[in-house]
């Protein structure tokens, strides 16, 4: 009984230990989802996000394995216990609700920002910006990362996409005389989606 003690105990000190690193890699994902919603906690870039969320992904994956084979190794040795279930629901959970829209902000809670920009490019300009050089590689507005902003009339458009020689293109544009008419001119064919209040969604291609 006594040598088999310690061994129990370094056992529980490991459980414990992955116990912590999955709550950090929580914190760390909720921290992630409140920037990407806020912009509050850093405004980090979509490198450092798309890492972090990596990473935590990653964390979840290897301990749901662990905590599933501690599961399946315990009710060989006694009857299973509850908690022991509830850790890998919990990963389940978490990884669906990472996973769900309700993670991704939609227009409408960027509307407002987006509005101010349009209206400041509509009065002032200029007919161009290129953010795709700078340090972040985008601009922050809302919740949404854009890479390029096109004036031409009155038509405003937001581009999401990085690569300046891709073959399509996505993003909103802000239209103050109804459906735009540019589009036309710049893409061979395009999709459109109306928002409301003068905004569009689209996705144009070569």
């Amino acid at each position: 009984m006594e040598k088999g003690r310690p061994l129990r105990n370094r056992h529980r000190m490991l459980w414990r230990v992955v116990d912590v690193t999955a709550v950090l890699a929580l914190v760390a994902y909720l921290w992630v989802l409140i920037d990407w919603w806020t912009a509050d906690l850093g405004d980090l870039s979509p490198a450092y996000r798309a890492l972090i969320l990596f990473c935590c992904a990653g964390t979840a994956i290897v301990i749901g394995i662990a905590w599933t084979i501690r599961a399946i190794v315990a009710t060989r040795t006694y009857p299973m216990s509850l908690h022991l279930l509830a850790r890998p629901v919990v990963v389940a959970i978490i990884g669906v609700f990472a996973l769900s829209p309700v993670s991704t902000p939609g227009f409408d809670h960027s509307r407002s920002e987006f509005d101010e920009v349009a209206a400041q490019i509509h009065r002032e300009g200029p007919e161009f910006l290129d953010y795709s050089e700078t340090n972040r590689g985008s601009r922050r507005i809302g919740s949404e990362e854009i890479v390029r902003i096109t004036r031409r009339d009155n038509e405003v458009y937001f581009s999401t996409t990085r690569n300046s020689y891709s073959w399509h293109t996505q993003g909103w544009e802000h239209s103050e005389g109804g459906p735009p008419k540019e589009l036309a001119s710049m893409f061979e064919g395009y999709e459109i989606e109306e928002l409301s209040g003068g905004w569009y969604r689209f996705h144009g291609w070569l």
